[in-house]
């Protein structure tokens, strides 16, 4: 089952990245909607599927409201 995560982005020092959690949905049309500024990002998630350990960018991640300005 594919869902759609969306947090904000915070900060980025080096391989170190800071972001917030605003939720998870099930189309990517509402994760979008949840979308409030330009760090906002939102990245398809599979339900029951774990990751690595390693630390790797989300595959189809995007920020969708990047062309616009706070």
């Amino acid at each position: 089952m594919e869902l759609w995560l969306c947090g904000q982005h915070q900060s980025e020092n080096g391989d170190e990245v800071a972001w917030l959690f605003q939720g998870i949905f099930n189309s990517r049309e509402k994760a979008l909607a949840a979308c409030r500024t330009r760090k906002y990002f939102i990245a398809p998630v599979e339900l029951n599927v774990s990751l690595g350990h390693e630390v790797e960018q989300f595959k189809g991640g995007e920020y969708p409201l990047w062309e616009q300005t706070e």
